[in-house]
This record gives C-alpha cells, sequence and structure tokens, in this order.
C-alpha cells in the first residue's frame, strides 16, 4: 500500500467516525471552524514535511474533511520511523566518502605521472639554458678581454705617435741647432 493509498484509507475511515460523532452529538459552528482551521494547518504542516507531496494529492473534497490531531500524530510518528537509520545514513556517506577519495586518487596519480613526463622533457631542456649560461658568461669574458686589448692598442698608439712628435721636434731642433752652429 503505498503513502497515498493509506493517507486516504486514513482519512475516509477517520472522517466516517467523525461524521458518527458529529451525527450523533450536536455540534456547533464553533466546532466546525476550528476542525477547519485544523485541517488547514494539518495541510500546511503536510506540504512543509512531505515537500508538497502527499498533501498537494488531496482534492477539495478532503480538504473539507476535518482531520484530529491525532491522525497528525500518527503520520508524523510513521514518517519519523520510515527515515533511515543515522548508521546506514553514515554507511552511505562513508562509502560516498571513499568514492571520493578513490576518484581523487586516481586523478593524483594521472597528475604525478604527467609530472614525470614534463620533468623528462624539462631534464634536457634545463642542460641547454646550463650550457647557454656558460656560453654567455664565457662570451662575456670575451668581450671584457677585447675591450681590453683595444685599450692598450690605442693607448700604444698614442705613445708612438707621442715618441714621433719628439723624434720630429727633435730632428727640428738637431737642424736648427746644427744651422746655427
Amino acid at each position: 500500500m503505498s503513502e497515498n493509498e493509506e493517507m486516504k484509507w486514513r482519512l475516509s475511515t477517520e472522517t466516517g467516525q467523525e461524521e458518527d460523532k458529529a451525527s450523533s452529538s450536536s455540534s456547533s459552528s464553533e466546532e466546525q471552524q476550528e476542525k477547519e482551521a485544523l485541517q488547514e494547518t494539518v495541510q500546511a504542516k503536510a506540504e512543509d514535511i512531505a515537500g508538497g507531496g502527499e498533501a498537494s494529492l488531496l482534492t477539495k473534497q478532503e480538504e473539507e474533511v476535518p482531520i484530529t490531531d491525532k491522525q497528525y500524530q500518527f503520520t508524523t510518528k510513521e514518517k519519523k520511523t520510515k527515515k533511515p537509520s543515522k548508521a546506514k545514513v553514515l554507511t552511505k556517506k562513508k562509502e560516498s566518502d571513499n568514492a571520493n577519495l578513490t576518484g581523487i586518487s586516481r586523478q593524483l596519480e594521472k597528475q604525478s605521472n604527467q609530472l614525470v613526463k614534463i620533468e623528462k622533457v624539462l631534464q634536457p631542456l634545463q642542460k641547454s639554458f646550463n650550457k647557454i649560461d656558460r656560453q654567455s658568461i664565457t662570451i662575456k669574458q670575451l668581450y671584457s678581454v677585447v675591450m681590453q686589448l683595444q685599450r692598450e692598442i690605442d693607448r700604444q698608439k698614442k705613445q708612438q705617435l707621442q715618441q714621433q712628435a719628439t723624434q720630429k721636434k727633435a730632428r727640428k731642433k738637431g737642424k736648427v741647432s746644427g744651422t746655427n752652429n
């Protein structure tokens, strides 16, 4: 028997009992209004609990039938007993956590394998960079040596020019002094 059928059966049996009571005793309009208000609150609570499931399936005829507090208490107790136990919930949670962990471990394994491949590719590149660094250092050293040599050559040229200039002056003086003698 589904929950909907069970709910209809309860409503029909209790409404029959309540109609017998109502016909046997004189019911006032206040009692009728209280029952209707109680019916509305029970329906609202049932919609809140079931998410609109069972209560939204009630027809207008069934809504007009008042429901007692006893039936509401019985249905809430029944729903409480239908809830899965904490142990089942915990085991399901553990299973889902284990599934998540295995998925994560697989991803980590794939990523570590990818990192190993990347490392293998990077090792030759790293060696090439080291060679390039050494070559650039050597080029800088060669450049500094060439610059020193160029300065030395310039210095020697200046000295030669100065010596030549002094020799020319000395020759001119010697010619001038030799002619004066």
